[in-house]
């Protein structure tokens, strides 16, 4: 019955507010005979009531269900993988020469 985000928007909405009570639809009231009144048709009829202080405790400790199995955490970590082989030839200046400690001289030509 429980419709957590709902509660929380009333709360963070209406901040003067400390209780809220709420029907199996999760239609929020602020007084209990509105929600009773509301929920009366309803084949579930109950009204649970909700407090700031423990939609704020839910918040802070939140309940986090168990993930589902996920074959890519298997994969290794970025340090567990070993470093590739360097290719000597990747290190040389294109063209294959030097231009290290050479100046141009004159202007630049634009």
């Amino acid at each position: 019955m429980k419709h957590l985000e709902r509660v929380k928007e009333v709360f963070n909405t209406f901040k003067n507010k400390d209780e809220v009570y709420q029907t199996s639809d999760g239609e929020v009231f602020f007084r209990y005979q509105d929600a009773v009144n509301y929920a009366r048709t309803f084949k579930d009829n109950s009204v649970e009531k909700f407090t700031r202080e423990e939609i704020i405790a839910a918040i802070a400790d939140p309940v986090i269900p168990p993930a589902e199995t996920d074959p890519s955490m298997n994969e290794p970590l970025e340090s567990e993988i070993p470093p590739a082989e360097t290719d000597p030839a990747m290190n040389e200046p294109l063209g294959g020469k030097s231009s290290k400690g050479k100046r141009s001289k004159g202007k630049v030509k634009n």
